[in-house]
């Protein structure tokens, strides 16, 4: 596979981790793996064979949740929308955790390790690092008193590597925040793959919608909810993705996510739409 087409799916990587770098990577590789062969407007399916269309509390529509899933529970949103209310944010435990992503009726678990690199109070910098069929993306991550940023990309293809310093940093989340609260990101970088330079941009735009309860990994978590839409421009390919993320403050990770992608290349428009879900709350 080339330098390309590598990146192009390393790409999706980042854009698919809406907050902290790394979660649907399985998804959006095994998602991009499939190039051109993929069928027009072919459209994933959710875990539970469900519609590929989203309910109004950003479930999947007609999906039956199984024990022990992260569907949220029934529960409005609070009226005045702190997300003060889910409880004190921290970075994530280092170690490895567990996702199961699904699409087109096909599940996979996906690793995702934790690296500390400095830890002080609630201030971090941390490195997420995936590794799916072979290829390695590695994240780092700032944690700060009001945000989380995504600073730097490393690309790992075994016969080939490449670094993204993203510019400016991408906002992942505002940890300040209430109900309605919105941030925009616009970062972009260039990739040296075999010589050749490559550019990288993601445009994205977040909207806090409130407070949520999931059932995940056997504890009843209040976490919140964001929606947001992302561009990805791969010289000049682009997609566009909506997002629904479920984010634990008092664990620091995604706890779900459902992605909707849509991609142009020619007269062929496909669409995939992929689910996660943490399975383990405490690192292995």
């Amino acid at each position: 596979m080339s330098d390309t087409r590598l990146l192009r799916r390393a790409l999706a990587v980042v854009n698919a981790s809406c907050l902290v770098a790394g979660l649907g990577a399985a998804v959006a590789m095994r998602t991009e793996g499939r190039g051109d062969d993929a069928p027009a407007n072919a459209a994933a399916t959710p875990a539970s064979g469900g519609s590929a269309a989203a309910s109004a509390d950003g479930g999947p529509a007609g999906a039956v949740a199984p024990a022990g899933s992260s569907s949220p529970a029934p529960a409005a949103l609070p009226a005045a929308g702190d997300t003060a209310g889910a409880g004190a944010v921290n970075a994530p435990k280092a170690g490895k955790y567990r996702y199961k992503t699904t699409i087109n009726d096909q599940v996979a678990e996906q690793p995702m390790v934790v690296e500390d690199v400095s830890r002080k109070g609630r201030d971090a910098v941390q490195v997420f690092v995936m590794d799916v069929n072979g290829s390695k993306v590695r994240n780092d991550v700032i944690w700060s008193a009001d945000r989380v940023m995504l600073s730097k990309s490393a690309f790992d293809f075994g016969r080939s590597t490449g670094d993204c310093d993203w510019t400016p940093d991408v906002t992942q989340t505002v940890l300040v925040a209430k109900a309605g609260t919105a941030w925009q990101s616009d970062s972009s970088c260039t990739v040296t793959m075999s010589g050749v330079p490559i550019r990288m941009a993601r445009r994205s735009s977040t909207t806090v919608a409130g407070i949520e309860r999931l059932q995940v990994a056997g504890e009843t978590l209040d976490v919140w909810r964001f929606d947001a839409t992302t561009q990805s421009d791969f010289n000049g390919r682009v997609s566009d993705a909506t997002e629904k993320t479920w984010f634990s403050p008092k664990y620091g990770l995604v706890v779900k996510g459902i992605t909707t992608t849509t991609t142009k290349s020619g007269d062929k428009t496909r669409t995939i739409e992929s689910l996660s879900e943490l399975q383990n709350l405490e690192p292995e």
